[in-house]
């Protein structure tokens, strides 16, 4: 009787070690399963760990290149601002140049007056009027050179204007225009995301984007690096789940306004006509009838 008690206990313990072996086999497997995922997950965090660090590389050259530009900018502006100043220097200028040749017409005028001989009238006409017709040349030139100088002044103006708002906008991270693209990827752990718009779209750093669904707000995002087509931007309020596909949305701001005032128009030349010259006349000495005096003037 005690054998066969022994050989069923030996069988019932070989069963259950067999159970546990089972058991722990199982249990082995999905710890080994589990443990491999976890590796799997590891290794594409360290992925995208050292993708955000070229983007961060890619940024920093970004900044350098920004800088360079900034710089050339700024050199550009100070060109145009001693072109300026030598316009105005010019435009001085033919203002004496014109202010000397009313001072001639003026002198002229009183020479008219001042003619006494009848018989030395024509002469004096004749030398008088070619004398006029070469300052209202001059005077004509004088204007065309004042009008070519306003409008470049004008110009250089309208460039000076254009570059500090660029610099300007470009400074505080707004995009020119305004802009509209999608979210092309986003990672809810680390906080971020890619935009299908880069620096050929205008994107610039520390541009602030909304991302909405149809008519909602799901978060707040400001761009942290640039590429030609693509951009990364941290999110900086979130009210929902982002997904690909949403739509990003950056509204431009109006135009800082310039504080220099434009230049005033310069005055208008205005050249009087040779009978207005004329008009007043020297009353002639009384002298004997002249049968061709009715055409002393005709010249």
């Amino acid at each position: 009787m005690a054998p066969k008690i022994l050989t069923i206990l030996a069988t019932i313990f070989v069963v259950a070690a067999a159970i546990l072996s089972y058991l722990n086999k199982g249990f082995l497997d999905e710890e080994t399963s589990a443990l491999a995922s976890q590796q799997n997950l590891l290794k594409e965090k360290q992925a995208d760990l050292q993708e955000v660090k070229e983007q961060i590389v890619a940024v920093k050259e970004e900044v350098e290149e920004l800088t360079v530009e900034v710089a050339t900018t700024t050199e550009d502006l100070a060109k145009a601002t001693a072109e300026a100043e030598a316009l105005k220097s010019t435009q001085a200028a033919l203002e004496g140049e014109k202010t000397e040749a009313e001072t001639n017409l003026g002198k002229l005028e009183k020479d008219i007056e001042d003619i006494g001989s009848i018989g030395e009238v024509d002469q004096e006409m004749q030398a008088v009027s070619s004398e006029i017709e070469l300052l209202k040349s001059e005077i004509a030139d004088a204007k065309r050179n004042l009008e070519f100088t306003q409008r470049r002044q004008a110009s250089v103006s309208q460039t000076l204007d254009e570059t500090r708002a660029t610099i300007s906008m470009k400074k505080r991270g707004f995009v020119d225009g305004g802009l509209s693209t999608t979210v092309r990827s986003v990672d809810p752990e680390w906080g971020y995301l890619i935009l299908n718009a880069g620096d050929r779209r205008g994107v610039v750093p520390k541009a602030e984007f909304e991302i909405r669904r149809g008519t909602s707000l799901i978060a707040r995002a400001v761009v942290t690096s640039i590429e030609p087509n693509i951009s990364a931007a941290t999110v900086t309020e979130s009210f929902g789940i982002i997904s690909v596909g949403d739509v990003a949305v950056h509204e431009a701001p109006a135009l800082p306004e310039v504080s220099e005032e434009a230049p005033s128009p310069l005055p208008t030349v205005v050249t009087p006509p040779v009978e207005e010259i004329m008009e007043e006349e020297p009353a002639a000495e009384e002298a004997p009838a002249d049968p061709f005096a009715d055409d002393l003037f005709d010249f």
